[in-house]
């Protein structure tokens, strides 16, 4: 079999109808397309093929549906695996500059000079996207995503450094 290239993790569940949002690890939302096939697991040595019924692009990911799984309760034992797809069937696709490219990266703070944590998700607001980290703890930190905090992006190490203002993300993390 090809290698297995790891292109997103199933974030969480979404509806009663057996769908996942995955946030995918790079701009690669072409090869999460109605009837690819793609590895789910832990690791490429402990993954299953699975079909895609069905998906749809969303601010923070792609929601997708698999072949023959229609329930809540068999795709909430997929939450937090992987996703795969063989090095041959791997679509490269154009930089992704939505919001939902971020998902993955870590966020540091640039005044203190710390990591606060990975975006897990991002959720939009009236004002601002909100970033949701993940903390190296494992709490979850809220952080408004405004333009003018912003310091750098940088694709290659996927890092989002931020200036923050004082007190929002004072506490140890």
């Amino acid at each position: 079999m090809d290698p297995l290239i790891r292109i997103g993790k199933i974030s969480k569940t979404h509806g009663l109808d057996g769908f996942v949002r995955v946030a995918l690890s790079e701009a690669l939302s072409e090869n999460l397309v109605p009837d690819a096939k793609v590895f789910i697991g832990k690791s490429e040595n402990t993954s299953d093929l699975y079909q895609i019924s069905e998906a749809r692009r969303v601010h923070d990911g792609i929601l997708v549906s698999f072949s023959g799984i229609r329930e809540i309760n068999q795709v909430r034992l997929l939450t937090g695996l992987s996703v795969y797809v063989t090095e041959r069937d791997l679509k490269e696709t154009e930089p992704d500059n939505s919001l939902a490219a971020l998902t993955g990266f870590t966020v540091s703070e640039s005044r203190q000079k710390r990591k606060l944590g990975e975006i897990e998700s991002i959720w939009d607001s009236p004002a601002h996207p909100i970033l949701v980290v993940r903390t190296p703890k494992g709490s979850e930190l809220l952080i408004p995503l405004v333009e003018s905090w912003i310091v750098s992006v940088s694709r290659k190490k996927r890092v989002l450094e931020l200036n923050l203002p004082e007190g929002l993300a004072d506490d140890p993390v």
